[in-house]
């Protein structure tokens, strides 16, 4: 094969883009390897915060409860919100030791 020129790579990358697809799919759909692009990409493409992979996540108080998770030996598991009065705990338990 031969080698690309730059503006042969900066075309494929332009293509990719436009597709809205990933990288990967996009390589499949045109029988193009992946990690070939993605040396192009670093190559070629200023590096974003995009490329890291990862975005801020803000924990909203309200939304994360503690849990007490129980897995029974059929393999069914319970979570139990940490919220739960003790003193219904036991019956659960018992009840649900008894289906499960």
């Amino acid at each position: 094969m031969t080698k690309r020129s730059r503006s042969e790579k900066l075309s494929l990358l332009s293509s990719w883009k436009q597709s809205g697809k990933s990288l990967r799919a996009f390589c499949l759909e045109q029988s193009l390897c992946y990690s070939t692009l993605l040396r192009y990409r670093k190559e070629l493409l200023p590096s974003t915060e995009d490329d890291k992979g990862f975005v801020p996540v803000e924990v909203l108080p309200g939304f994360s409860t503690p849990t007490l998770e129980i897995e029974f030996p059929s393999g069914i598991k319970v979570r139990i919100p940490e919220t739960l009065p003790p003193s219904s705990l036991l019956p659960l338990l018992q009840t649900l030791q008894s289906i499960c």
